[in-house]
Parts: structure tokens; C-alpha cells; sequence
């Protein structure tokens, strides 16, 4: 129906008599929009170009331009005023609507009848006809345009905005408080509300950057201490400058610091946004100026730096232009030539610190110098006071950019080294032919001269203590002294011979009151350098004492220190060789002692078949023999001479180490512990003993009676050495070799060993007996009371236990007696415990009894048939084996000598445990060792029989191995 547009001129009074249809059309006809009704035919549902219009308020043609009679004659108006891009867009909505019976609304554009664009909103829904069941649509369209445009505008402005900040190559920031900032808050009140409340609300990505941060995002929300720490004065007072500018500030620097904690320092441009008297925010820009910052720092420091390093040079520096006139000189040329940096800059230096007589030298130097040339030469420059220095003289050239820009001249001072060159040239040519004692004695006497010394010496730790000192070389003003020996304690020598340089220019005698020599020798100064050998170890000092204040300390401090490294080594290489001689000394001895010890163990060997035959005869003879029968006196005698010579033969084989050893895994400290109450009774009561035992001593495999005979020997001789009483000392201590000095113990493997020491003050030895102790049959004491053999048997018995032995000792200093024995990593044997002595049997078995002594062969087989056993008897290893051949019966044991002529004991057993396996051996000889025992080891089956022997010996060894077996 179309809208009757007369009705709308009507009066208000027509109005009242309208009917609601009427009133509804004109409050439509009254919106400021299009409404609309269409139909959608039956078989075109959903199509906008199918649409039908019905109705279609006035409106649509002062908003389009089109006629309303278009929009309800021409069905295909509307599809082609919709805008093309658009047209899409708008079927899919109202085929939604229509489709769905529901409302829909869609925002798209309408090309007017002028050719304007103009945007339209559309509310539109669906409704089912009653009569029909058609859809109908109803809508309402709005123009936008304006809105449109609007927002439009605003989003271009954002998006310039937006690129503006983005593309910036400076951080751009917004920060606003919680609440807005009274402005007429006080300064302090301002800053801390700043501090409490403000937080950044915005920024771009290169101010996120600035802080290490990826996106703006991360850092929003950061408040303005977290950035801006208050810790620094700085930002506190840039917040400030901010307040008292009115919240407007231009390049203003701030230090602030990023997310990592690194300082960061920008230069800012900020204003604040005030509205109603209170702060809302604040935007500014900041650039990063922390790296040309960082690099002024850098320069400033390193001003200060090189400008402290020039002023601090001990040498006289000075710049010099290239007019030559003087830039600059520091401290050390106004120390060295008495003139202030003021007075000399602008002036030519050769004008005052040239000798007259040398100003040609002076000014061919200058010349080189400003041709760029590197100069260097000694020469003499005098002071403002016209005293006169060496000097040494050092100009290069200072290059910008490749050009020549200035001179650095550089004066060291060297008339003292110059003086003391000369002084050690003169001390030097002296000393130089001398060696040893000549060139100690030199040097003394050169000392003494060259520093106008009272005394000069050169000295060395004294034997065995680095708390006394032994001089070299004593000199008194030219003459020299004799050597001396001191005690180091309490005197100036201490800290200079234990590794200081020790210097005290006057009143020494009141520093050390106690050094009585200083008082005798009328000392007022001393000065003393340490002397090391190669290893770094201090051994000794030298010193140069005067009786007036020292006046030339560092002529006398070179002097010392130059000569010192000159006189220690010349110290280790005569010690080297005394080590040497020693050595070459000891080795000799050693081969001496070995020559001494064959000897000694053959004539035992020999003496020990012919002692079986005395002690195996002379006791047969008395076992047969009536008690009172008249010549039993006689045989006693015989068979006591042969146990005397027996002892004697074990000591020759005990020094030859030949002897049999039973060795255990011991603890040394419960040897001499168990051997305390016998050794007290030993020596006396007028000998003080004293053991100093270390906890956690290390086990030592040695034959304890042996060990005891050695502890007990020395004590005996240690007691000998103290006539009139004194003190003996048993110590134990675990060492390793490198703690041993080498000429102590030349030949000590290394290795970690147990250290027994047996010390006395006694009377000592003189060197003559020193080089001969160990020497069988050496004695000194008077005839009668010694056999010569105690300090052999010592030597024999450690030798044979793999240990070594070493004394030291001087007349009236006593002697100490060290032995190392090998550590072993095993827990110490338990002593089995003694069992009662069982009675022997008599025997039946047969014996296969091999010896080539004739007399000792005879006098077994008689013991072993008087016993009961069969024998059979050869003089060799061959014949024994002929014997075993032919014999068919069974052989229960062999008994051998081991050293024979062909085949020796061992290789007969070997030889006959193939014909005869599993046959017991039982060994003898006189002359046994570990090469013996050994061999012997092989043979499973086998046991020792030390000649000499007695019968009831050989009978019970005999009969324990074969009930053994």
C-alpha cells in the first residue's frame, strides 16, 4: 500500500481522529530511516534479486535518491543499487534470515541515485504469513555514513599513529598513574607518588628493546622504580627537574637500568598531561645513549687513567712538541730535576737541563728526535740545584694518523746503578779467578772494601740443624778471621738465613740484645741476603756489618744480592762435590764391605763343616761317655770352643748376609716397647732412655730376633760412648726418600720407608773411625772387651732385611744411627704361640744322605744309623742319583748339603722329585742366604738345617719332616 503523503500535512486535531493504522504509518513516515517489507516468491527463496517489494517508507528517497514508486514497481531496483563488492554478502544474510526465520542485521553499502556511496545498517527478520505460510521480510535501514566515516577517520589516524610510534627509531613511552596526581602536591610529595603509583600504560617495541625486552607487552605494566631506580640520585633528581619544569623537559639524561640489571643511560624528551590541576599522564621519547656514554666514560677513565700512570712513572717524562718546546712532564721529572710542570711547559728543555759542555750532544739529539727518530743514549743533565745525574735517555715519536704529532722523552736516572756497576765490575774482576774457600775469603774481603764495611761474612747452615750457622769467610776490614759456628736464634742472621732480606740501618744491638757477638764486634748497622740453592731451599746468608749507620743501603742491598747468587752457587758446587767425594767414598767402602763380606762368608762356610764335625763328634763322645770317665772334662771344653766358634761364624754370616732369616710383618714400636725393660737393665741406671714413638707407624717384614740383636747392639755401643752417664734416645718415624738427603743414604731406592734412630751424646767418633765401624774385627775398644763384630752384625742383618743404615757423629756430639727399613702394606704377623716339646722317636726309615766334606758325610751317617734309620751315603749329586737308580726300595727322605761341586742341593732335588715324586728334602750348609732358601722354596716338602749342628739337631729335624710328611 503506498503512503498517502497529504495525510502528513494534517492538523494535530486531524491527527486525534486517526485510527492506530494511520498514526503507525505517519510515526514511520516521521523515522530518520528506510522501512521496508518485502515478499520472497515461493521458488526463489533465500535470492535478494527475488525480492518483492510491499512497503517502503518515504525516507528511502531523501536518504538514496530513489522514488519509493522504483522501489515497489521495479523488482530488480535493489539488487543493482547494493554495492557490487558487497552484493554477496547481503543475499547470504537475508537467504539466512529467511531461511532460518530469525533476525539478522548486516552493514553494507548502497550506491544513491547521485552516485554516492552510502552505508547502511539493516535490521531485518522473517515472518510465516498466516493465510499462506509465505515468508515475508521486514527491515529497517539506517545510513552510517557519517559513523562510518568517522571511525574511518579515527582508524587512520590510529594507524599514522601507530606507524609513527612503530617506525620510530626512538622508544616512545606513556606513563600514568593509578590515580591522577595532584599538581599542587610539594616536590618531595610529587616524587614519591611518582615512585608509588605511576606505571607505564604504553610504548613501542624499540623502548621494550631499550629494557631487553621482545614486545611492548612485556614490559607494560613495569612501574617507574623498576626502571628508574631511586637508588640513584640521579633519577631521583631528573624526576625533579620534571616538576620545577612545569612536566615539559628537552634532553634530559637518565640512568636507568634494564631487565638484566645492566645500567642504562637515555636522553629523554617528555611532557605531562594536566587536566582539572591534576597529572594524568605523562608521554615522552627517549633515545639509548649508553654505549657514546659508556665510550665517554671509558675516555674520561682512561684520561685519568694514563694521566695518573704518567704522573705515578718513577722515571722524569716529558711531551715535547714539535717547536720542542715542553707540553707536559709529570711528577717524576720534578722529583728528578727539581722544577715544577708549570715552570718548564713552553720551554725548550735543552735551554736548562743541558751542561753547557754538552749542548752539541743535546742538540743533535733533539734533531733525531723530531725527524721522528728513536733515540736512546746515556748522558748527563743536571738539576735546578746544578748538581749532575746520569741519566739514561729514551724519545720516540707520537703518531696520529700517520703524522709526527709530538716527542715522548723519557729520563731514568741511573748514577746510583752506574756507581754500582762500577763498584761490582772492581768486586767482580777481584773474585773472579777464586773458587772455594779462596773465592769465599775474596768476596769477604772485597765486601768489606767496596761498602767500607766493618766486617763481612759468608756463611752456611751447620751440619744437620738450620738453627746454627758455620761461616765460610769472616773478614775485618781487609783481614780475614777464623771461621765460626752460631747459634742463628735471637740474632740478625736468623731472618736473613731463613729466607728475608734482613736490613737495619742503625742501633741493631737494642733490636737484638741477646746476640752477645753484635756487642763484641761493636756493630751498629747490618744488612743480610738469604742464599738458596737450585731447589729454592735457603742454606745459608751472607751479611756485611758496620759500627756506624749504614749510608749506601742500595749499593750495599745490589751488592749483596748480585754476590749472593754468585756465592750460592759456588756453595752448592763445592757442596756438590764433597756429596761426590762422600758418595765416591762411600762406594768404595760399600765395595769394600761386599769384597769383606764374600770373604767372611766363605771362611764361615768352610769353618762351619769343620765346627759340624767337632760339635756332632765331640757330643756323640760325651753321650757315650761314663760321667766319670777322667777326660770328660776335656771333650766339655771341646764342644763349649765349638759353640764359641759356632757364635762367631753366625756373626761372619750375619755381616756377610748370609745368615738364615725367619722375617714377620712387625710393628716396629712393639719391638722396642717389649725390649724397654731388658734395655734399661742393659745400660744402666747413670743412661737416661727415651723412646719417641709415631702413632700410626707403618709395618716393617724383618726377623725379629734379628731386629732385637741390632737394637741391642747399638744400645751397648751407645752405652759404651757415655762412660760417665748420659741420655739414649730410641725414635721411629715414617719417612719417605725424598725427605732423606742423598749423601746421607746415596744408594735408598725411593720409595716409603720406617725410620728406627738410635741417638746418644756420647763421646762421637773421629772421621778415621767413621769410614771403618762396619769392618769385621774393628773395634776400638780396649782388648778383651770386644770382638769387632757387633757393629757388622748390624750392618749384615739390616743389609740382609733390605734396609739401609747411616750414622752421623762428631767428637763430643754424639752419634745417631739410622735405619730405613721398607714399608710394607700388610698387617702385622701374630707370633705362633710355643707348644711343649715332644718327644723323639726313634726311626726305621731308609735316608738318602748326600755331602762332599768326607769327615761331616761320616760323622751324619753314624748320628742317623745310632737313630735307627738306613743310609744310603754319596759324596756328590751324581752318585746320589747313580744310587737311587739301582736302589728298588723306598727312599723317605733326602738329606743334602746344598753347595757341592756339580750338582748343588736343589738341582739334585729338582732331578729326583721326577723319579721320586713327593720325597721330603731336608737341606744343609754352612753357608746359607737368601739364594739358598729360595731355591729351596720350590721343593714344597723341605726344611733347613744350619751347620753347625749337634746331633739331637739333626735327629729332630729329621724326624719332624718325615712325621711332617
Amino acid at each position: 500500500m503506498q503512503p498517502n503523503h497529504a495525510d502528513h500535512s494534517r492538523t494535530t486535531d486531524r491527527k486525534d481522529l486517526q485510527s492506530p493504522e494511520e498514526r503507525l504509518r505517519d510515526l514511520v513516515e516521521d523515522l530518520d530511516a528506510i522501512v521496508w517489507e518485502a515478499e520472497a516468491p515461493e521458488d526463489a527463496l533465500g535470492a535478494s534479486g527475488a525480492l518483492r517489494f510491499s512497503f517502503v517508507s518515504g525516507r528511502a528517497e531523501s536518504i538514496l535518491g530513489y522514488p519509493v514508486g522504483r522501489w515497489l514497481g521495479e523488482q530488480g531496483l535493489w539488487p543493482s543499487v547494493v554495492h557490487p563488492d558487497d552484493r554477496a554478502r547481503v543475499e547470504r544474510t537475508y537467504s539466512t534470515v529467511l531461511l532460518e526465520g530469525r533476525y539478522g542485521g548486516i552493514e553494507y553499502r548502497v550506491v544513491a541515485a547521485d552516485g554516492r556511496t552510502v552505508w547502511i545498517r539493516d535490521r531485518v527478520h522473517a515472518v510465516r504469513s498466516a493465510g499462506t505460510g509465505r515468508f515475508r521480510l521486514h527491515g529497517v535501514m539506517m545510513d552510517i555514513s557519517d559513523r562510518v566515516e568517522a571511525e574511518s577517520a579515527l582508524k587512520r589516524g590510529e594507524e599514522r599513529y601507530r606507524a609513527f610510534v612503530e617506525q620510530s627509531t626512538e622508544g616512545i613511552w606513556c606513563y600514568e598513574a593509578d590515580q591522577p596526581m595532584p599538581v599542587d602536591f610539594t616536590e618531595d610529595e610529587q616524587i614519591d607518588y611518582f615512585y608509588a603509583h605511576g606505571r607505564l600504560t604504553d610504548c613501542n617495541a624499540v623502548f621494550a628493546q631499550m629494557y631487553g625486552f621482545d614486545e611492548p607487552e612485556d614490559v607494560i605494566g613495569a612501574r617507574v622504580g623498576d626502571l628508574l631506580p631511586r637508588s640513584d640520585p640521579r633519577n631521583e633528581e631528573y624526576l625533579r627537574a620534571f616538576v620545577r619544569a612545569g612536566y615539559r623537559l628537552s634532553d634530559v639524561e637518565s640512568h636507568e637500568v634494564d631487565r638484566a640489571g645492566g645500567s642504562k643511560y637515555f636522553l629523554n624528551n617528555l611532557v605531562g598531561i594536566v587536566e582539572d590541576g591534576r597529572l594524568v599522564r605523562a608521554w615522552g621519547t627517549q633515545r639509548n645513549v649508553t654505549q657514546s656514554k659508556q665510550a665517554e666514560e671509558e675516555i674520561r677513565r682512561q684520561t685519568v687513567f694514563f694521566r695518573e700512570l704518567f704522573n705515578s712513572a718513577p722515571n722524569a717524562i716529558l711531551i715535547v712538541d714539535m717547536n720542542d718546546r715542553i707540553v707536559d712532564a709529570n711528577r717524576g721529572f720534578e722529583r728528578t730535576f727539581q722544577y715544577s710542570a708549570e715552570e718548564v711547559r713552553g720551554r725548550q728543555v735543552n735551554d736548562f737541563i743541558v751542561p753547557p759542555d754538552l749542548a752539541v750532544e743535546a742538540s743533535d739529539l733533539s734533531r733525531q728526535a723530531l725527524r721522528g727518530d728513536i733515540v736512546r743514549k746515556e748522558s748527563v743533565r743536571k738539576r735546578r740545584d746544578g748538581s749532575l745525574l746520569t741519566v739514561s735517555i729514551l724519545s720516540y715519536p707520537i703518531m696520529v694518523d700517520g703524522r709526527l704529532e709530538a716527542i715522548y722523552a723519557i729520563y731514568s736516572d741511573i748514577t746510583e746503578r752506574t756507581r754500582v756497576n762500577a763498584a761490582l765490575r772492581e768486586v767482580a774482576v777481584g773474585v773472579s779467578a777464586g773458587t772455594g774457600e779462596a773465592f769465599f775469603q775474596t768476596l769477604a774481603r772485597q765486601l768489606t772494601r767496596a761498602l767500607d764495611a766493618d766486617y763481612a761474612v759468608i756463611a752456611r747452615f751447620a751440619t744437620g740443624s738450620e738453627d746454627r750457622i758455620r761461616s765460610l769467610a769472616v773478614c775485618r776490614r781487609g783481614e780475614i778471621l777464623e771461621n765460626i759456628e752460631y747459634d742463628l736464634v735471637g740474632t740478625p742472621c736468623e731472618g736473613a738465613a731463613h729466607g728475608a732480606l734482613c736490613y737495619y740501618a742503625n742501633d741493631v744491638q737494642r733490636l737484638f740484645p741477646r746476640d752477645e757477638m753484635l756487642r763484641t764486634m761493636s756493630v751498629e748497622s747490618y744488612m743480610g741476603v738469604p742464599l738458596f740453592d737450585s731447589t729454592g731451599r735457603a742454606f745459608g746468608l751472607m751479611a756485611v756489618l758496620h759500627g756506624r749507620p749504614l749510608s749506601n743501603e742500595s749499593l750495599a742491598r745490589s751488592m749483596l744480592q748480585i754476590f749472593g747468587m754468585r756465592v750460592a752457587a759456588e756453595l752448592e758446587r763445592t757442596q756438590a762435590e764433597e756429596a761426590l767425594r762422600r758418595s765416591e767414598e762411600q762406594l768404595r767402602h760399600s765395595q769394600k764391605m761386599e769384597a769383606v763380606g764374600r770373604l767372611a762368608g766363605g771362611i764361615a762356610h768352610d769353618f762351619n763343616n769343620l765346627l759340624t764335625a767337632i760339635s756332632g763328634y765331640s757330643e756323640l763322645i760325651l753321650i757315650r761317655m761314663p760321667a766319670s770317665d777322667p777326660l770328660r772334662r776335656q771333650v766339655e771344653e771341646i764342644r763349649k770352643a765349638g759353640e764359641r766358634a759356632a757364635s762367631l761364624t753366625r756373626q761372619l754370616l750375619a755381616f756377610s748376609r748370609k745368615q738364615v732369616l725367619q722375617p714377620r710383618v712387625l710393628d716396629l714400636n712393639a719391638v722396642v716397647i717389649e725390649m724397654d725393660k731388658m734395655l734399661r737393665r742393659l745400660i744402666g741406671e747413670d743412661v737416661l732412655l727415651s723412646t719417641i714413638l709415631q702413632d700410626g707407624l707403618g709395618r716393617v717384614k724383618a726377623d725379629p730376633s734379628q731386629l732385637e740383636q741390632v737394637i741391642v747392639n747399638l744400645a751397648v755401643n751407645a752405652r759404651d760412648a757415655m762412660p760417665r752417664g748420659g741420655r739414649l734416645v730410641i725414635q721411629t718415624a715414617n719417612i719417605h726418600s725424598r725427605d732423606v738427603q742423598p749423601a746421607e743414604v746415596p744408594e735408598l731406592r725411593p720409595g716409603e720407608y720406617v725410620m728406627l734412630a738410635i741417638s746418644d751424646n756420647g763421646v762421637g767418633m773421629e772421621p778415621d773411625v767413621l769410614g771403618r765401624m762396619f769392618e769385621p774385627f774393628f773395634t776400638t775398644k780396649e782388648k778383651g772387651k770386644g770382638t769387632g763384630l757387633g757393629l757388622s752384625t748390624v750392618y749384615g742383618i739390616v743389609r740382609q732385611s733390605d734396609g739401609y743404615i747411616s750414622v752421623s757423629s762428631a767428637p763430643g756430639l754424639g752419634t745417631t744411627f739410622k735405619i730405613y727399613l721398607p714399608y710394607v702394606a700388610e698387617a702385622a704377623d701374630v707370633p705362633a704361640g710355643g707348644g711343649t716339646e715332644v718327644q723323639r722317636t726313634r726311626g726305621t726309615e731308609t735316608i738318602l744322605l748326600v755331602e762332599d766334606e768326607d769327615v761331616v758325610r761320616r760323622m751324619t751317617r753314624e748320628i742317623l744309623e745310632g737313630e735307627g734309620y738306613k743310609v744310603l751315603e754319596a759324596a756328590d749329586g751324581q752318585e746320589a742319583l747313580l744310587i737311587c737308580e739301582k736302589y728298588e726300595g723306598p727312599i723317605q727322605l733326602l738329606l743334602t748339603d746344598v753347595v757341592m761341586p756339580g750338582l748343588n742341593g736343589h738341582e739334585l732335588a729338582e732331578a729326583l722329585s721326577e723319579s721320586r715324586p713327593g720325597i721330603p728334602v731336608l737341606y744343609m750348609s754352612g753357608h746359607t742366604g737368601d739364594t739358598i732358601i729360595g731355591k729351596g722354596a720350590r721343593i714344597r716338602r723341605s726344611a733347613f738345617l744350619q751347620k753347625p749342628f749337634v746331633p739331637h739337631a739333626l735327629a729332630h729335624h729329621v724326624r719332624q719332616l718325615l712325621d711332617d710328611h
